[in-house]
C-alpha cells in the first residue's frame, strides 16, 4: 500500500496552527479552518449562539458585504462552507490551487473582521429558526435530538448544537459579539491546507496572511463526565405512518484505548457497506422489520464521551419486535467474537475508506485537523493501516463486553401514529 508523504506543520506566534498536505492529482486545494467555538462552549441559556454566530460570520465584514464576499467566492470559481458542530466551526473554501492566496485572505478577513450588522443577523436568525422548525418537523432528528437528551441530561452535549426556537429567538447581538470574541482567536484554532501545492509553501502563505490575527487563547473547558442515566424509555407522537426508532447509551472519547476496535465492530454491527451488517441481516432480510437501519459507536467520540446509538424505521406494530432484535444482536456482540470472514471483511473495508478519504482534497484537509486536534501524531496516515490490521478479534469482543451496555438502553419512539406535536 502506498503511503502518504505526512502532514508539515508549524506554529505562529499568535497560536494559530498551520497545517499542509501535498496532494497532486488535481490542480485544486482545500483550506478548513477549525475553530473551538461550537455548542460545547456556550452556556445553557445562550444555547445555539454558536451556530447563530457562526452563520452571521460570512453576512459581512468591515471591508465587503456579504453579497461582496459571495462575489469574491465566485470570482476565484471556489466554494465556501461554514459548519458549527458541538465541538468546532469549521470554514472550508474549496478552489484551484492558483487561486489559494485570495482564498485565505477571504477567510483571514471573514473571522478577524466580521461586522454582525444588526439586519444580518436577524436574517442568520429567521434561517437558523428555520432550520430548527425542520429538525423538530421530522421524526429522525426529533428521536436523535431526545435521546442525546436523555443519554446526556445537565450536560453540553444534550442540548441541539442549533439550539431551540426560544433560545435562538431571545439571543442579542451583544452575545454573538461575546461569544465571538471569547471563541474566534488564533489560539483556539488550527488551519489545514491540502491540495496541489508545496507544503512548505503554503505554510509561508499561510503564516503571511493569519500572522495579523490577534486574540488570546480561550482558557481550557473541561467538561464534566456524564453520568450514565439509567434506562428510560420515551414515546414521542407524531403523524407518521412509521414510528422511527433510536436507541443508545453513553459512547467513548476519541482517546479511549479501544477506539479502533470498536470502529471495527461499528462496521461488523451496523455501519458496514450495503446489507451486510448484523443489524442490516437481522432486521431487514431475516425479519423484514425495516429496510433503514444504521448504528454508530464512535462517530460522536470527541474530547467529550460521544454516543452509542442504534436508529431504525419500522411500523408501530413491529416496533417492540425490532427493538428486541436489536437488544439480541448487542448481547451477542457482547458474547461471540466476530467470525473470520467479518473481521477481515471489516478491516478491508476500513482501508478502502481510508483510502478514499485521501482521494480529495477536502478529505484530507479535514482529517489533518482531527489528527491534530486529538494528537495522534504527524505520522498517523502512514500508521493507520497497521493499527487497523492488527485489530484482533478477541480484540472486538473483549472491547464489546467493556462499552456495550444492553441494559442502559435509552429508548426514543418518534411517530407512533398520532396528531401530537413533536
Amino acid at each position: 500500500m502506498a503511503r502518504d508523504p505526512g502532514i508539515a506543520r508549524r506554529v505562529l506566534d499568535n497560536g494559530l496552527v498551520i497545517l499542509a498536505s501535498e496532494q497532486r492529482k488535481e490542480p485544486l486545494f482545500t483550506a478548513t479552518l477549525s475553530i473551538e467555538a461550537g455548542s460545547r462552549y456556550e452556556r445553557d441559556e445562550l444555547a445555539g449562539v454558536a451556530a447563530l454566530t457562526a452563520s452571521a460570520l460570512v453576512e459581512g465584514t468591515a471591508g465587503r458585504t456579504a453579497d461582496e464576499i459571495a462575489e469574491a467566492i465566485d470570482a476565484i470559481g471556489a466554494t465556501l462552507d461554514v459548519v458549527p458542530s458541538y465541538e468546532s466551526v469549521v470554514l472550508s473554501i474549496t478552489g484551484l490551487s492558483r487561486y489559494i492566496t485570495d482564498a485565505l485572505e477571504i477567510m483571514y478577513e471573514i473571522v478577524s473582521e466580521p461586522l454582525f450588522d444588526p439586519v444580518e443577523i436577524e436574517d442568520s436568525r429567521r434561517a437558523l429558526l428555520s432550520e430548527i422548525a425542520e429538525d423538530i418537523d421530522d421524526p429522525y432528528q426529533v428521536a436523535q435530538r431526545e435521546l442525546f437528551a436523555r443519554v446526556f441530561a445537565g450536560h453540553s452535549r444534550s442540548r441541539p448544537t442549533n439550539g431551540t426556537r426560544e433560545s435562538v429567538a431571545q439571543l442579542t447581538r451583544s452575545e454573538i459579539v461575546g461569544h465571538f470574541s471569547c471563541r474566534y482567536t488564533p489560539g483556539n484554532s488550527v488551519l489545514s491546507i491540502a491540495g496541489d501545492l508545496d507544503p512548505e509553501g503554503a505554510l509561508a502563505l499561510a503564516e503571511h496572511c493569519f500572522e495579523r490575527w490577534r486574540g488570546s487563547k480561550a482558557g481550557h473547558v473541561e467538561s464534566a463526565l456524564p453520568n450514565p442515566p439509567a434506562a428510560s424509555r420515551s414515546d414521542i407522537r407524531m403523524r407518521r405512518e412509521q414510528v422511527h426508532i433510536a436507541l443508545g447509551h453513553l459512547g467513548i472519547t476519541r482517546r479511549d484505548p479501544d477506539f479502533y476496535a470498536l470502529r471495527v465492530l461499528d462496521v461488523i454491527l451496523g455501519d458496514g457497506a450495503g446489507f451486510t451488517s448484523r443489524l442490516a441481516v437481522r432486521l431487514r432480510e431475516e425479519k423484514g422489520l425495516s429496510y433503514v437501519i444504521e448504528s454508530d459507536m464512535i462517530g460522536s467520540a470527541g474530547l467529550d464521551p460521544g454516543l452509542f446509538w442504534v436508529y431504525t424505521a419500522t411500523l408501530p406494530s413491529q416496533a417492540e419486535q425490532a427493538i428486541q432484535c436489536i437488544r439480541s444482536e448487542l448481547e451477542r456482540a457482547r458474547n461471540e467474537e466476530p467470525t473470520e470472514q467479518e473481521q477481515q471483511s471489516s478491516i478491508a473495508f476500513l482501508l478502502g475508506q481510508h483510502l478514499a478519504d485521501r482521494e480529495t482534497t477536502e478529505g484530507i484537509s479535514g482529517r489533518a485537523i482531527s489528527i491534530e486536534r486529538y494528537s495522534l501524531g504527524l505520522d498517523y496516515d502512514e500508521r493507520y493501516p497497521d493499527i487497523i490490521g492488527s485489530i484482533t478479534s478477541e480484540q472486538v469482543l473483549k472491547a464489546a463486553r467493556r462499552v456495550l451496555q444492553p441494559d442502559l438502553l435509552s429508548i426514543v419512539l418518534a411517530g407512533s401514529g398520532s396528531d401530537s406535536p413533536a
